[in-house]
């Protein structure tokens, strides 16, 4: 059954599209010092791109290579012409996927993630004190020792006086 609502494109029309795509990917990837050096390395340039054969040429970013970035503190930065620059702030360690990123030049972030380290009330109270930060229109919204964060407030065993939890 055809549904009227999928267009129906030509094998050229859907590589043209591709190709327009993967033009605009590399053009953006190029905009982060981390991506450029990598493309740069390879001999590539956003204008070298001309066919999708061309994927070919590109370097892989791997699971490895944002662990490395994380350990040098390095997060990829890229620049959009209608929010500006946008930084990346999570990632996922087991398959490699954004699940966090935040706006340079606005005032805003967004994270998307399931904790499985650690789950529980204290993992994600970090994002809820970012959040109170901005609204509060503080421009160190973001910077929050995690670890401490992640305990504020919280009272264990040895930190009561005769509490019971």
């Amino acid at each position: 059954m055809t549904h009227r609502f999928i267009p129906r494109l030509s094998p050229e029309e859907i590589a043209r599209q591709q190709l327009e795509g993967l033009r605009f990917t590399v053009r953006q990837a190029f905009k982060s010092p981390q991506y450029r050096k990598r493309l740069e390395a390879c001999g590539v340039t956003p204008d070298d791109i001309t066919s999708l054969d061309d994927l070919r040429r590109l370097p892989t970013v791997d699971v490895e290579d944002l662990r490395e970035w994380g350990r040098r503190g390095i997060a990829p930065v890229v620049a959009n012409e209608r929010f500006g620059r946008i930084r990346l702030t999570h990632v996922n360690l087991d398959d490699g996927t954004a699940e966090g990123f935040a706006f340079l030049d606005v005032p805003a972030f967004s994270v998307q993630y399931h904790p499985e380290a650690a789950p529980g009330p204290t993992d994600a109270h970090y994002l809820f004190t970012a959040f109170a930060r901005l609204m509060e229109g503080r421009d160190d919204y973001l910077d929050i020792d995690i670890a401490t964060d992640r305990l504020s407030g919280w009272k264990f065993g040895a930190d009561t006086e005769g509490e019971v939890a």
